[in-house]
């Protein structure tokens, strides 16, 4: 039986630096990301063990003791991509943690597979850099934020259609990872309880709901749409 892991996640947060290489000139900071919101960085940050940053040859290794014939790999920091408003900066980080991603893990290992970063905020620039990732940089798809302030409406809006277009073309996924719990649903309302406790879940289902009624566009026949495992 083969065994993929859909769901691993590399250290950006420790990368940053190496992120930041990739930047242009003048806006190298190590901190390329938002931070994700309130609830990470002042609750649950206090109760939970520093996380780990293998490199590549952790993970093989990690990999061949545990059975699993490869990982699918998202990021920590850039979760919060969503949150980005300004679309140059948008695509300025994109760009560079998908180079630092490909450098770092996905051309060193053929067992860790990468999902990419796409800016959203600027579709066409979306879509191009998906283009990117998946040809020249072997990703096997991009992850779409669920939530953030750099996001233009739900994920079925015909504003996003170019980037499910190109998708459709490479043969590509696309997956709505959960990340940033700010100003989620009931008009921004922010709530620790239900975000700790039942946000991911409902931030799938308020973006990939209004994607479903469109499967019956014949312009959109092929889109499969699948959220990120909400136990991760």
């Amino acid at each position: 039986m083969r065994i993929i892991d859909a769901d691993g996640h590399v250290n950006d947060y420790a990368g940053g630096d190496e992120i930041a290489k990739f930047m242009p000139e003048g806006n190298r900071s190590s901190e390329v990301f938002p931070v994700l919101d309130h609830l990470h960085f002042q609750y649950l940050r206090k109760y939970r063990e520093p996380i780990g940053n293998p490199d590549s040859k952790d993970w093989d290794e990690f990999l061949e003791k545990s059975g699993i014939e490869c990982t699918v790999v998202y990021p920590s920091a850039g979760l919060a991509v969503g949150r980005i408003v300004d679309s140059e900066w948008a695509i300025a980080a994109c760009r560079a943690y998908n180079n630092w991603l490909h450098e770092k893990f996905v051309s060193v290992s053929g067992r860790i597979k990468g999902m990419a970063l796409i800016p959203v905020q600027d579709v066409e620039a979306g879509a191009s850099e998906l283009r990117r990732a998946v040809t020249d940089l072997g990703m096997c798809g991009a992850m779409l934020p669920s939530n953030g302030e750099g996001i233009k409406g739900h994920l079925g809006s015909r504003v996003y259609w170019p980037i499910y277009e190109e998708a459709e073309k490479l043969g590509c996924c696309l997956a709505v990872h959960g990340g940033s719990h700010q100003q989620e649903a009931d008009g921004g309302r922010d709530d620790d309880q239900r975000s700790a406790h039942g946000g991911r879940a409902l931030l799938y289902e308020m973006r990939l709901r209004p994607v479903l009624p469109a499967r019956h566009d014949d312009r959109r026949q092929t889109l499969t749409t699948m959220p990120k495992p909400t136990s991760g």
